[in-house]
Parts: C-alpha cells; sequence; structure tokens
C-alpha cells in the first residue's frame, strides 16, 4: 500500500486531507465575526473538530464512504460558499459571513457521531435510528455552546444559535439567508461528489433514504 493512501480505493490521500484540514483551520482563523471565531476555536480546542472531520465517512454508501469523506464534502461546501458571500457583499446584501462558514462546517458533522467502522467500511451506529445525520449536527452545536461556556466563557447568542440548528434543516425548512447559502452549497458539492442525478435522488438530504428514520421532525 502506497504511503499516504487508505485502505479505501476511493479515498484521497492522508496528506491532502491535511492540506483540507488547515484550509479549515484558516476559514476559522479568518473569520471576521471574533465570537465566532472564539467559538470555533472551541471547536478545534475542546472539540477535535478537525480530527472529527477527518474521521468521519459522508454517506453510508458510494464514493465518499470512507474516513475523511466528511472533510471532503465540507471544504468543496464552504468553497462553494465562499464564492457566494463575495457576490452577496458586492450586492451589499445584510448578512453574516461568519456564520455561513460556521454553517457549512457544522453542517453535516452529524456524520461522525451517526457512524462507526468496521475495518474500512462505515456502518451506522446502533442509535442511528432514533437519532440521524440532522439531529446528531444539532446535538453537536448544542454540545458545543456548553463547551464555550465550560472552557472559554463564550457565550454564544440565541439567535447565533437558533441560526446554526436551522441550517442543519432540509434546504425547504431553512429560513435564514446565511442558511440558504449553506443548503445550495451543500447541494452543490454534492452534484460535484455523485453528479446532476444526486439532487434529484436524494432524500431529506442523503441518499441513503433508510438512514433517515426516526425523530428528525
Amino acid at each position: 500500500m502506497a504511503k499516504g493512501k487508505s485502505l479505501n480505493a476511493d479515498a484521497v490521500t492522508d496528506n491532502l486531507l491535511i492540506c483540507y484540514a488547515e484550509e479549515i483551520e484558516q476559514a476559522i482563523l479568518n473569520l471576521d465575526d471574533p465570537l465566532c471565531r472564539d467559538v470555533m476555536g472551541c471547536a478545534m480546542n475542546h472539540l477535535t473538530l478537525l480530527r472529527t472531520l477527518r474521521d468521519a465517512p459522508y454517506g453510508l454508501e458510494g464514493t465518499m464512504s470512507y474516513r475523511g469523506g466528511l472533510l471532503v464534502h465540507t471544504i468543496r461546501s464552504l468553497r462553494c460558499a465562499l464564492a457566494t458571500c463575495i457576490q452577496a457583499q458586492e450586492l451589499e446584501t445584510p448578512f453574516s459571513p461568519s456564520l455561513v462558514t460556521m454553517g457549512c462546517i457544522l453542517r453535516n458533522v452529524g456524520w461522525y457521531t451517526t457512524t462507526n467502522f468496521q475495518g474500512d467500511k462505515p456502518r451506522p451506529r446502533d442509535s442511528y435510528k432514533t437519532i440521524g445525520v440532522r439531529r446528531a449536527s444539532i446535538h453537536y452545536i448544542n454540545k458545543l455552546v456548553n463547551a464555550c461556556v465550560a472552557n472559554t466563557q463564550t457565550v454564544l447568542p440565541t439567535a447565533y444559535q437558533q441560526v446554526l440548528e436551522n441550517m442543519c434543516n432540509p434546504t425547504k425548512d431553512i429560513c435564514t439567508f446565511e442558511g440558504m447559502i449553506v443548503a445550495y452549497a451543500d447541494n452543490i458539492a454534492d452534484v460535484l461528489s455523485f453528479g446532476v442525478a444526486t439532487l434529484q435522488t436524494k432524500q431529506e438530504g442523503n441518499w441513503h433514504g433508510d438512514f433517515f428514520t426516526g425523530h428528525l421532525s
């Protein structure tokens, strides 16, 4: 096996995952809202955010169901969203680019908390039918808010938390400008990874319908 390669033949190299993690870290350091920067710093330092993204797949099957698949998807989504932010700023649209960045990073982080690996194959955790990836992402955001208070004395305003949680919903249920940027960037990243047919077949934001049973409403 070549150095830097995952056991999964579809996976990207470990070196590329390291570069992607550094890109995420730089995006966090560049957040223009100091409060958001502090909160995401807490995610990196206390909730091992970057390792979480590197260890998780993006999907239970298909071309991104390998360790680091979530990180690859997050980078693709973030790049699309940041390009949209530039356009929105040029149009002087009132919105928070910092919340967009946070949303792109946290929207699908639930894959980590709902997925286990057996060898090199992902499998759902036993609790997936009562949690689901969307609810798991919201749980991670709640855990992050609690960690901020406990470890850094940083308090994320309730409005910010609500926006971030709302971004984890299906696109039709997202009600903020920032959330729509994140959702459509997420969809564009899916098209890049799986093709145009993905948007026609994906159910509740994912292509593995059985994964989204349980308490998601």
